[in-house]
């Protein structure tokens, strides 16, 4: 490195030489000079626009299944920092101009990042995991071709502190990172501890191998160093294990307690229980209930669910857990587990039976007191919405039909307000899965296939497993050891339409974002398709949806979801048309 006589560095040296030589020389300074210089030497920018105190950061990147992807950026520096200041740019896939990002994206206003501290931008629809460490939320994050590095200043003049992938071209599937063959995709990467400052060099921050890179590379969808930077664990005092023998456990009906929300969130305890559902491997955690049936008040719950898969464990053992109380999106749960020990086996407890489902307005105070432990209904439900069974794998039950009460009364009437309060509440059968479009769908029985279906209106028994609260919802959560829920179609499917004695079939089909590629509609790998996310995924769909289409042999066809773009040859519209004419050709 060559220094200028003037340069901050170079007057550095000479004067902390001068005050007594090598032994006064103050290397903090030295090395904060140094990277200053870096910087800007790499940049090309006055580095002096960084604030000297203030050292930002990607300390965490995730590209998983799904839309679970995130971004963490972390304050290595001494003194908080404005995020108005900083912004992180993007570019898509191929740049279109090489070098120069596509996209500035702005952190949200007001927003304040301490020392020593992370801040986590992620996709709205991540796993409630990632989620509950969110800082923000950003609907393009990388799919691992895309690059995004921190800058600080404004659009029209920055400097870029950091980095994850480049601007130059398309990598293909992603960037090769610590060894990792497109490690950007498909991977969690977390910088190492040893690294305490950005590096806008990407390729000297991936390397070539895991000993040269500044990243470790985890499989896809692992989050357990969300929302904390690992350098946070250095300092953490390791607890003692836990023993079966000497652990003195907390009561979960204590820890639960007779309120909407637990009097000890935050407090570290110990727990010990019968594993009611082994969910980790679909959920993220198990269920867990007392053994000896609780302190037997109906106000307070004697179970609840542990968020976590470290030690593995099966239905019917008896475990001490030690962890921290939380309150998870209003459902007790005990998070951050240092410890698990499995002391042997034991009976499941009975469920509970509900034989109504509360009405609107006692929802939270009759479903409340059951959380974490095993329910069972004892009445015959309906299925009243299955809009989500295909993506998240659930489904909506009732006690009966609710008639909408502004079809009978006056929305503004005593009478209206009356019946609306007097609805049977719903409740929701999950497949206790987190991930999305389950294959095959979860119900009912083992999957559902043609003959193996499932309708609006019809009636299950025998649905069981633990209540748990999520999304705004009382949950009964699918678990292995369980038989399933049985069907009786009391909604049959009609073979035929009936005949109404028209001339003309008109019919609307929603073809589920259908967007055929970029002629002339945006590409398969764009972030602004919503579609088949590659051409053999989208030679499926199209082969579905035609073949629907034709069976119905409707006259006029109205179409929902699909690509808005054109009527011209290639557009979306005219493919179908194109595909229509072939399949129905004489």
């Amino acid at each position: 490195l060559r220094l200028h006589p003037q340069s901050t560095l170079c007057q550095l040296v000479v004067r902390t030489l001068a005050m007594g030589g090598a032994r006064n020389f103050r290397l903090a300074e030295v090395a904060s000079a140094l990277l200053s210089l870096t910087v800007a030497a790499v940049v090309g920018v006055d580095a002096a626009t960084v604030p000297a105190n203030v050292r930002l950061f990607f300390s965490e990147y995730a590209e998983g299944s799904s839309n679970n992807k995130y971004l963490e950026i972390y304050n290595a520096g001494t003194e908080s920092t404005n995020l108005g200041d900083w912004a992180f740019s993007t570019v898509v896939n191929d740049p279109t101009t090489p070098g120069v990002h596509e996209y500035w994206n702005n952190f949200t206003a007001g927003a304040v990042l301490k020392p020593g501290k992370v801040y986590v931008i992620a996709h709205a629809s991540a796993d409630p995991k990632i989620l509950d460490v969110m800082n923000q939320t950003y609907h393009y994050l990388s799919n691992g071709d895309d690059g995004v590095k921190l800058a600080y200043g404004t659009e029209a003049d920055h400097v870029y502190v950091d980095a994850v992938g480049d601007f130059q071209a398309d990598p293909g599937s992603g960037w090769d990172i610590c060894g990792a063959v497109a490690g950007t995709q498909d991977h969690t990467l977390v910088r190492k501890t040893s690294v305490t400052t950005g590096n806008p060099d990407w390729d000297a921050s991936r390397g070539t191998t895991a000993d040269n890179c500044e990243w470790v590379v985890y499989p896809m969808d692992e989050w357990k160093y969300a929302g904390v930077h690992p350098g946070e664990y250095v300092t953490t005092p390791p607890q003692a294990a836990l023993n079966c023998s000497t652990a003195s456990p907390v009561s979960i009906w204590k820890v639960q307690g007779n309120g909407m929300t637990s009097t000890m969130v935050g407090q570290v305890v110990v727990l010990k229980g019968i594993v009611t559902a082994d969910l980790q491997g679909t959920y993220g955690g198990f269920f867990m209930q007392e053994i000896d049936g609780g302190d037997g008040d109906s106000s307070t719950s004697d179970g609840i669910y542990v968020a976590d898969a470290s030690v593995v464990v099966s239905q019917g053992d008896v475990v001490v857990v030690r962890g921290t109380i939380k309150e998870h999106y209003a459902e007790t749960q005990l998070v951050d587990v240092s410890g698990i020990d499995v002391c042997g086996k034991a009976p499941l407890p009975m469920p509970y039976l509900l034989d109504m489902l509360p009405t609107r307005n006692t929802s939270e105070t009759i479903l409340e007191p059951f959380e974490g432990m095993l329910l069972m209904l004892s009445l015959p439900v309906i299925v009243t919405d299955f809009y989500n069974l295909g993506r998240y794998g659930e489904m909506t039950l009732s006690s009966g039909w609710n008639v909408v009460a502004s079809q009978v009364f006056d929305p503004l009437s005593k009478e209206h307000k009356e019946m609306y309060d007097l609805y049977r509440d719903t409740l929701t059968l999950d497949d206790s899965n987190t991930a999305q479009n389950p294959d095959p769908v979860p119900y009912p029985g083992t999957g559902m296939t043609y003959d193996n279906y499932i309708r609006t209106g019809d009636t299950l028994t025998n649905v069981m497993g633990p209540l748990s609260y999520a999304y705004s919802k009382y949950r009964i959560q699918k678990t292995p050891g369980f038989p399933a829920p049985a069907v009786q179609h009391t909604n049959p499917r009609e073979e035929t339409p009936p005949d109404v004695k028209g001339r003309l079939i008109i019919a609307g089909f929603n073809v589920l974002n259908y967007f055929n590629g970029d002629n002339p509609g945006v590409a398969f790998s764009d972030s602004r398709n919503r579609g088949a996310s590659n051409a053999d995924e989208f030679a499926r769909q199209r082969k579905k949806t035609l073949s629907a289409i034709a069976l119905v042999d409707a006259a006029v066809v109205g179409l929902l979801e699909i690509e808005n773009d054109g009527f011209g040859a290639g557009s979306a519209v005219q493919d179908v048309v194109d595909g229509l004419n072939t399949a129905t050709a004489p």
